[in-house]
């Protein structure tokens, strides 16, 4: 499903947004960089309500924090998650967009890089109007799709967020 073809190292572009700079089924780190990072947020992720992108978050923080983040050609991992049929890899792509709007939610009020990530989704979708291209055969419009999806996980992380911050304390009233 996700192929990596560079066959040189490479650093991250300072201040891009790093979603699929490198791939969580195939991270490593020290543990100095969850001391300066912070470990990984529960709520993203497989199994978690925001579906995907805590490898995202994870590089995203770790990048802010001055961690250093390569990619190396020569680490390779063969991860068979199992997806051959259509509506499965098409339920796997609306859960990444879905993680990914969670993830804008997250960080828009404190990250810049959240905008120009924004921007230039919106431009892909865009573009891929223009163009009338097709990157997979099964979605139509798939940049279009994955704004549709990451609108929903952006809703729903403001969602969650208002929700807890609008929560009272118990009032205690004396019988």
């Amino acid at each position: 499903m996700t192929l990596k073809l560079e066959d040189h190292p490479m650093e991250p572009v300072p201040g891009a947004f790093p979603g699929g700079f490198v791939m969580g089924a195939n991270l490593a780190f020290t543990r100095d960089v969850i001391a300066r990072t912070g470990s990984f947020d529960t709520r993203f992720g497989a199994g978690a309500r925001f579906v995907a992108a805590e490898d995202t978050d994870f590089l995203f923080r770790a990048i802010a924090a001055g961690v250093v983040v390569a990619y190396d050609p020569y680490f390779a991992v063969e991860h068979h998650h199992g997806r051959c049929r259509p509506d499965q890899v098409i339920a796997l792509l609306a859960g990444y967009g879905y993680g990914d709007g969670a993830l804008y939610a997250k960080h828009i009020l404190t990250d810049r890089r959240i905008l120009s990530a924004i921007r230039r989704d919106l431009g892909d979708a865009l573009g891929e109007i223009r163009a009338g291209t097709r990157p997979f055969p099964y979605i139509r419009r798939f940049h279009s799709f994955r704004l549709r999806h990451m609108l929903r996980g952006f809703l729903a992380y403001a969602g969650a967020e208002l929700t807890a911050r609008v929560r009272l304390p118990p009032t205690h009233e004396k019988a």
